[in-house]
Parts: structure tokens; C-alpha cells; sequence
């Protein structure tokens, strides 16, 4: 997409336009997904923001990490959860709970890493 490499990515805070993915941090900011400087995430993480401010960055090591491992902790727990619902049946509301937690567990990282990478850090690539 042509328009995708046109566009800035800015701090929404200080509006300084970040220009490396070295320089990008992306992290949760309460429930939204927000683009940081590398300096102004770590101010902010010593301020009250820290209470709605997650402190580990989606783009990180950590974020990449998480995105690989939850699915396969999800198939771990739906293999699990297969094999001892074989033996004794739960209630259905238990089953239907179980398996909406799994699939929140499974997908979510994995679709929060994917929008990062692809809303701030392609962009960052591109130019």
C-alpha cells in the first residue's frame, strides 16, 4: 500500500513523529494499543500513568514471546480439557466458560502482537 509507508507514526503525548522501530515502543495504555518513544515510555513508567500503563512493551521480546507461547499453552489446555471431558462430563455453562477462556487465551496475544506489528512497526519499515 502506498498510503501505509506515507504515514507517521507520533506519540499522541509529546506529537513528535517516531522515525525507527528503535525508537518505537508499543504498549497497552488501559485498554487501548499506543505508540511510545523508547525515553517517554520509561517516563511514563515512573509517573501515575503506571497504573494504566502495562510494563512490558507488545513489540518487545516479551510481547513476541507471549504471542508464540499462549497458543501453544491454549492447545495444551484444550488437549487437557478434551482428554478429562472424556471421563466425566461438566455442566455445559462449565464447558462453555472453559472454552471462551481458552480462546481468549489462545488468540488474543496473538492478534494484539499482529495489529502492533502491522499498525506501527510495517509502517516504520517501509520508509
Amino acid at each position: 500500500m502506498v498510503f501505509a509507508s506515507l504515514k507517521k507514526i507520533q506519540f499522541y503525548s509529546c506529537k513528535k513523529p517516531i522515525k525507527s522501530r528503535q525508537d518505537l515502543v508499543t504498549s497497552f495504555y488501559f485498554v487501548f494499543i499506543k505508540p511510545f518513544h523508547n525515553s517517554c515510555y520509561s517516563a511514563n513508567l515512573k509517573t501515575l500513568k503506571t497504573i494504566f500503563l502495562r510494563n512490558y512493551p507488545i513489540n518487545g521480546l516479551s510481547g513476541t514471546y507471549q504471542a508464540i507461547v499462549m497458543p501453544l499453552f491454549g492447545i495444551l489446555m484444550g488437549y487437557i480439557f478434551i482428554i478429562g471431558g472424556a471421563q466425566d462430563k461438566p455442566p455445559i455453562i462449565f464447558r462453555a466458560f472453559f472454552v471462551f477462556i481458552l480462546i481468549w487465551i489462545v488468540v488474543l496475544p496473538l492478534l494484539v502482537r499482529i495489529y502492533s506489528y502491522y499498525k506501527y512497526e510495517k509502517p516504520l519499515i517501509n520508509n
